[in-house]
């Protein structure tokens, strides 16, 4: 799945970890809540059928720009949290298709869900080319979902230059 699902998906989680540091004292732990969940999503959403509608090199900027984004519009003590879940959603791929390629060592993946035996596995159900538009549709449908659900609490606290 391209990248920007990816940060889409992961900015998306940012609310709902936020809510749980602004409201404890142990940050720490939602922090790491949220960083893992986002690595395992990651790998959830590597084994829906999906495509690639969006080539690398814009996928690599358009991601990291829209990161750039909300950490620029985003409260300063919100920035953590929305660091760590975009750090969780985007590592498998900044891993084993960024840092592994880059040092020339294309056969080794750090994170199964990337491994060509488990891709082939699942990818051998999926015989209708329709099934990858609706994996894609599906992220995106719910990362707005989540949106949605935590919009009041990213106006009314989140958001930097939205006076409430």
């Amino acid at each position: 799945m391209n990248l920007l699902f990816h940060t889409v998906f992961s900015v998306s989680t940012s609310p709902v970890i936020s809510k749980k540091t602004v409201r404890t004292d142990n940050t720490l732990k939602y922090l790491g809540l949220g960083f893992i969940s986002n690595i395992v999503i990651h790998g959830v959403m590597d084994l829906v059928p999906h495509d690639y509608p969006i080539t690398t090199m814009i996928d690599v900027f358009v991601s990291f720009a829209l990161f750039f984004l909300v950490i620029i519009f985003v409260k300063r003590e919100f920035r953590i949290p929305v660091f760590f879940c975009f750090l969780g959603g985007a590592l498998p791929d900044l891993v084993d298709k960024g840092l592994f390629r880059v040092l020339r060592m294309n056969n080794i993946k750090l994170f199964p869900w990337h491994w060509s035996n488990v891709i082939n596995f699942f990818y051998k159900w999926y015989k209708h080319p329709w099934l990858f538009t609706i994996g894609n549709v599906l992220t995106i449908a719910v990362s707005l979902f989540l949106l949605w659900v935590n919009r009041k609490f990213i106006f009314k606290s989140m958001a930097k230059y939205i006076s409430s």
